[in-house]
């Protein structure tokens, strides 16, 4: 559908509009309208990911410019995807890397930054884990944490195979690796999952 944009004196422009999206924002009591994206923000394409999802078939290029196949990250090993608003920003959860390999999950950054701009930062902070660049933030809408063009710091738990378990947004850089090893642990013991 296209609708008409208020604003406009001496040309008319019409954007497009996904109808289910649209819908959607009404029945929530508001409408906005955003070029190239969904009424919610998310990048059309790809399904919001919540527990019980699973990665999506997408993508992206790691910290080496090399291509990373999304829903293949889970496959061999379960994953912990946290996801940062700039590189060089945090570095929690490389102090506790080892605490995630030896439960065997493995670890992901995920960030809007460049492939370019990671690999300095990996570097710099001598990063043991994956980077990985999502520049349309199309994986990182799909996740709900991106907000007006930005990235909320967040972290996400796949299991092996690829569905999420657990997830938390917006989380501060401090909390962030204690609480995703927390949650691992309460499940790799058969207990209860903290309260989320």
């Amino acid at each position: 559908m296209e609708v008409p944009v208020k604003g406009e004196t001496s040309k008319k422009k019409k954007i497009s509009i996904d109808l289910d999206c649209l819908l959607g924002v009404v029945l929530a009591g508001k409408i906005r309208f955003t070029d190239r994206r969904c009424c919610y923000g998310r990048r059309p394409g790809l399904e919001s990911i919540d527990i019980g999802g699973s990665l999506p078939t997408l993508t992206l290029k790691n910290e080496k410019g090399e291509d990373v196949q999304i829903a293949d990250l889970a496959n061999k090993k379960s994953v912990v995807l946290f996801l940062v608003p700039k590189a060089d920003t945090a570095c929690g959860f490389r102090d506790i890397y080892p605490d995630f390999s030896s439960l065997n999950f493995d670890v992901y950054c995920l960030g809007a930054d460049t492939s370019t701009a990671q690999a300095k930062w990996q570097t710099k902070k001598e990063l043991p884990y994956p980077l990985i660049s999502d520049p349309k933030r199309s994986l990182i809408a799909a996740l709900g944490a991106a907000e007006g063009g930005k990235t909320k710091r967040s972290h996400f738990v796949f299991a092996k195979g690829g569905k999420l378990v657990d997830k938390k947004i917006p989380v501060k850089p401090v909390d962030s690796p204690r609480l995703a090893l927390e949650f691992i642990k309460s499940i790799q013991e058969g207990g209860e999952a903290p309260a989320s």
